[in-house]
């Protein structure tokens, strides 16, 4: 049986990058994507997708940033996705 995906940041190939990566929801979904470090008091909207997953630069090193993302189908707007902590070291 398949483990289901999770929503998870890693690091990018480019120094202050995060790759975030989300479960797929449909064929013909996009995906809306945040990013808060003041702990998740506001959030900041990044470029929407039509994959499940996406890459984040300009981030500084030490910084901890909290990312979540939400699916948007034919159907409507999906919740937001509980938040992932990265701590960028690069």
């Amino acid at each position: 049986m398949r483990k289901p995906r999770v929503f998870s940041a890693r690091p990018g190939h480019v120094p202050g990058s995060i790759v975030l990566i989300a479960a797929s929801a449909a064929r013909r979904a996009s995906y809306e994507w945040g990013s808060s470090t003041d702990g998740g008091k506001t959030w900041v909207s990044l470029p929407v997708t039509l994959q499940a997953k996406t890459l984040v630069t300009g981030l500084s090193p030490g910084s901890v940033v909290q990312f979540r993302y939400r699916s948007v189908t034919r159907i409507g707007e999906g919740e937001w996705s509980s938040p992932v902590s990265a701590t960028l070291t690069q």
